[in-house]
């Protein structure tokens, strides 16, 4: 059985005056399967053609010798295989899984590194509400609404601002202005708890874990359920370059945990789902991203978050020979 006949398509003779590594591609395609040679293998797999039936193939070599020389130098089958790119790891985490533990034990030649880098580029998702900043309630109650309960200024702030404000289908000032009805405010105080709520407290020892861990193989995106002033407060903050890409709902459309806001958070962050961390204080929106493949850890403090986040960002990175 060959390419061919598995994928039944014949891609016939190849054209005049084409290169030779298409010449020899069309050829590989016609040998048996079980014929193939770690060269034959690695040609193909380094133009990424017929994966998901050449990448078993050549995981059965490196079992055998993870430092196959194929053609070039020890590793090359190896260096190959780490390139197949994410959309095949993204269908195949199981082999994503075993190529990650054979890198996790060995020693590698410095060709390899920079293959190995790119094979376990991370991505971590994180919540900015209670994770990466918390509002007093409490305080902003007993300060301008002392005869309300934190709860009851919470009904008014928040309710039903999921489908309205918070995926932007209503302004800001408009959603303040309906607040303010519910309160029975005054513009001079409804403006005061307005900016009062603007105020929140970062959580500086997290970000600054954050900007230790970020790197050309680590991308950090913000995916959070937010109103169109959370830009404007992470930009005046001064902790926006800690990030990779910024995802809010009212600027999206969506909000968690629709799905759909998880698959936006994913094109910003241009990496699979199964190399994605998501953090967040809320066990749903979690759940959520679970389904879409996302690993998640759930924000109780911060020490275990950052254990956390570090664990993810450094497993399996491999050794480098000297």
């Amino acid at each position: 059985m060959n390419l061919t006949d598995l994928e039944q398509d014949d891609w016939g003779p190849p054209p005049p005056d084409t290169t030779r590594l298409i010449t020899r591609c069309h050829e590989l395609r016609q040998v048996p399967l079980d014929q193939l040679a770690p060269a034959d293998l690695r040609l193909l797999i380094g133009q990424r053609l017929s994966l998901p039936h050449l990448i078993p193939l050549a995981l059965a070599e490196l079992r055998a010798n993870p430092l196959t020389e194929s053609t070039f130098y020890p590793g090359d089958l190896l260096h190959a295989v780490l390139r197949a790119g994410v959309p095949h790891w993204a269908e195949h985490p199981d082999q994503h899984a075993e190529v990650a533990a054979l890198v996790r034990a060995g020693e590698w030649p410095p060709e390899l590194a920079t293959a190995i880098m790119d094979f376990h580029r991370r991505g971590i998702l994180i919540d900015v509400g209670g994770v990466l900043a918390t509002e007093n309630w409490d305080d902003l109650a007993a300060r301008f609404t002392p005869e309300l309960t934190t709860a009851e200024l919470l009904a008014a702030v928040f309710g039903g601002n999921d489908d309205t404000v918070l995926i932007g289908r209503t302004s800001e000032d408009k959603w303040w202005q309906l607040i303010g009805d519910r309160l029975g405010l005054r513009a001079k105080p409804l403006a005061a708890l307005r900016a009062a709520a603007d105020e929140v407290s970062w959580n500086h020892r997290l970000l600054t874990a954050l900007a230790d861990l970020r790197s050309p193989r680590t991308r950090i995106v913000i995916l959070s359920n937010a109103w169109p002033s959370a830009r404007r407060r992470l930009n005046r903050s001064g902790h926006r370059a800690t990030f990779d890409g910024v995802v809010l709902s009212a600027e999206a459309g969506v909000a968690k945990p629709d799905p759909r806001s998880y698959q936006t958070a994913l094109r910003t962050l241009a990496l699979p789902a199964h190399q994605t961390l998501f953090v967040d204080d809320t066990p749903g929106h979690l759940a959520a991203a679970r389904d879409q493949g996302i690993a998640g850890h759930l924000h109780t403090g911060t020490t275990a978050t950052i254990a956390a986040l570090t664990r993810f960002v450094t497993a399996g990175s491999g050794r480098m020979a000297p």
